[in-house]
């Protein structure tokens, strides 16, 4: 029993000395061991040298590991990750971004503040601050230079039936006019126009509808300034007229259908002709309205891809196309007289402004002939090769018949040609996108009055766009993009001071 007992202590002493010498990689490989248990304890306390009473101590502490790590997880968004000094100036600036950047209404922004921050802050305050924000901005925009303009866009909304004419750069989305009225007249057109060109408004030429007092309030105050048709609005009645007929051939065919079960159980009980008359009416009026609206639909693709495209036929040709669909159109009369005429008017009477800009644009590719010393066909060529996927058997042929006669001309004559494309603009469409934009904020303003327009123009005009197609315009802002210069966050132009996180945690 004495030799046993001493067998005992001396291998209790040689296991306590062994696991006192494992490294911590060594009792991390014997903790994974024992919760994964491919081997029995016994197994492993007699391959290692150590106790099994240790190996349980290694599990254990390997699973409180575990559990801690999952704890530590789960309480992961209670930590704090920074804190912020909230200031009244913050608390302004805080103000200003629901109501800009979210369309919050003002007693959004008293429950945001409650809620969020346990402070109270009042309808009135929250106006006091917008006002605030409102009398900057206005000197802000007092100030701005038009000088850059080359080309802009013009419209006329509506804010609860009052009128608010707007006036968007097409070439940088900057919103220089945006004033409500009372009236759309020419005097009123020529004093916004002649406030702007005391700004530096200096323009080749404009694009917009075909109103009449915009129009002449150009002429009056932009004299020998063109104004070219705006294409959307055209095309926009084009497809609306395609709609409505398209409604009613189907109505037609559903008529059609009635009529042929009438007769079907008229025969039946053979008295087929007495719905025979109208089931022959029915047929031919559906023909018609099948034939009309087929044929609407063709000339909308024409007007689409062939006449109004940007990249297309010369102008001789386009003007060609354009008569033949007036012509059509004006054919087509007899069928659906009302709805077809107001279309075909619009197109017979506007002809000159709709197809300004492919005039303008063919000037353009003359005199890059003329400068490249090539035939314009080779210059209409660079126009199509613009719009062709390259990848294509078409695509190929055509960039390699090019290069074989441009030679070493190619890249620059592409770029001249690429630069005449950008700079030619069919549609006032920019404003359509104002427009859009305007309305979530009209709804929700109804009390602060005309002045927060002038807001909305600062904030649309110095926020810098986070992305864009135009490479151009990606994180900056409309003003930037105008001027070539840049300047300060917009709440920084409004006097705050804009928190760095940095600055706090150095």
């Amino acid at each position: 029993m004495a030799l046993l007992a001493c067998d005992g202590c001396e291998r209790l002493g040689v296991e306590q000395h062994n696991a006192k010498n494992l490294t911590g990689e060594e009792r991390e490989k014997l903790a994974l061991e024992m919760l994964k248990r491919d081997q029995t304890v016994v197994d492993l306390s007699n391959e290692n040298g150590v106790s099994r009473k240790f190996l349980y101590g290694q599990e254990s502490k390997a699973k409180q590991a575990v559990k801690e790590a999952f704890t530590a997880e789960a309480n992961k968004d209670s930590d704090v990750l920074f804190y912020l000094p909230v200031t009244r100036s913050w608390i302004a600036q805080f103000v200003l971004a629901l109501v800009l950047y979210c369309h919050s209404p003002f007693r959004g922004v008293v429950a945001v503040l409650k809620d969020l921050f346990d402070y109270d802050f009042s309808i009135t305050s929250v106006h006091r601050e917008v006002q605030q924000a409102i009398r900057k901005s206005q000197q802000i925009n007092a100030e701005e230079n038009l000088s850059n303009i080359r080309y802009f866009g013009h419209d006329e909304m509506f804010q609860h039936q009052l009128a608010v004419l707007a006036g968007v750069d097409l070439q940088s989305s900057y919103c220089f006019l945006l004033s409500p009225e009372q009236q759309r007249d020419a005097e009123t057109w020529a004093i916004r126009l002649l406030e702007a060109k005391d700004k530096g408004l200096n323009p080749e030429h404009s694009v917009a509808d075909f109103g009449k007092g915009l129009r002449a309030g150009q002429a009056i105050a932009l004299p020998g300034v063109p104004c070219f048709g705006d294409v959307f609005h055209v095309l926009q009645d084009l497809v609306t007229l395609a709609s409505r007929l398209e409604r009613k051939a189907y109505t037609g065919i559903s008529v059609e259908v009635e009529r042929e079960q009438e007769m079907e159980k008229a025969k039946q009980e053979n008295n087929g002709r007495s719905v025979s008359s109208k089931l022959g009416k029915a047929r031919k009026e559906a023909n018609e309205a099948i034939g009309v609206a087929d044929s609407v639909a063709i000339l909308l693709e024409w007007m689409q891809q062939d006449v109004l495209t940007l990249v297309g036929p010369d102008l001789d040709t386009r003007r060609e196309l354009y008569d033949f669909i007036v012509a059509e159109l004006l054919a087509l009369e007899c069928f659906s007289k009302q709805r077809i005429r107001k279309v075909r008017r619009l197109l017979e009477n506007q002809k000159d402004k709709i197809l300004a800009f492919a005039e303008r644009l063919d000037q353009q590719l003359r005199l890059l002939a003329a400068q490249f010393e090539i035939s314009p066909s080779a210059v209409q060529d660079m126009v199509k090769l613009q719009d062709t996927k390259r990848y294509t058997p078409v695509g190929q042929e055509l960039e390699r018949r090019l290069r074989r006669l441009l030679k070493h001309q190619f890249f620059a004559l592409e770029q001249a040609v690429q630069q005449a494309l950008s700079k030619t603009f069919r549609a006032s469409s920019l404003i359509e996108n104002l427009n859009g934009r305007l309305r979530s904020y009209f709804s929700l303003r109804r009390h602060i009055g005309a002045d927060y327009l002038d807001l909305l123009r600062f904030f649309f005009n110095h926020r810098r766009y986070m992305r864009s197609r135009c490479p151009e315009r990606v994180k900056k802002s409309p003003a930037e993009v105008m001027t070539e210069e840049p300047h300060p966050h917009w709440l920084e132009m409004l006097g705050f001071t804009l928190f760095k996180r940095s600055a706090v945690t150095a």
